[in-house]
């Protein structure tokens, strides 16, 4: 059974990550996933959010540098409660924004940390 899976830094755009995902649905076990430094952006990751609520195990999602905007956070922000055992998730180095940075917080689970960079939007 699948647990850790670190994919960082393999230039996995939308296309890929949509696969990936019809994939990774299955593996309920999964509890850290890396997706980093990957060209999802917000269709990208608009299309990993479909999958994040079957991962009931995972606490560990590193989504740092993979080109979302406001767009894309909203969209984690939606099923972002859905991620009950998530207690880090890395969002360095996006342009999300305060507004959907503030959202993404108050939608965390309890005890969940996420972590964002300097580079946001105004």
């Amino acid at each position: 059974r699948l647990a850790r899976l670190d994919l960082g830094h393999n230039k996995i755009g939308a296309q890929g990550v949509a696969r990936l995902a019809a994939v990774l649905g299955r593996c309920t076990k999964l509890t850290h996933l890396g997706l980093g430094g990957n060209r999802l952006g917000d269709e990208g990751l608009g299309r990993l959010v479909g999958v994040l609520g079957a991962w009931k195990a995972l606490v560990y999602l590193a989504l740092h540098e993979i080109g979302i905007g406001p767009e894309g956070a909203r969209r984690l922000a939606g099923v972002l409660g859905q991620c009950t055992a998530l207690t880090h998730l890395d969002l360095c180095s996006n342009f999300i924004g305060f507004e959907a940075r503030d959202l993404l917080d108050g939608c965390r689970p309890p005890g969940c940390t996420v972590v964002t960079s300097e580079h946001l939007v105004p």
